[in-house]
């Protein structure tokens, strides 16, 4: 297999970053969706 792009996207449903190297951990690509928005529960 060859890689031949690698994003990583640090807030979900937002641009993007192109990367030259990443740690890949147990949770998948370092720093990436390390911040998540979501609206307040309508209770």
């Amino acid at each position: 297999m060859q890689v031949a792009e690698l994003w990583r996207y640090p807030i979900k449903s937002m641009r993007g970053e192109p990367l030259d190297a990443a740690v890949l951990t147990d949770d998948g690509i370092q720093g990436d969706r390390v911040i998540h928005v979501r609206r307040p529960s309508a209770y």
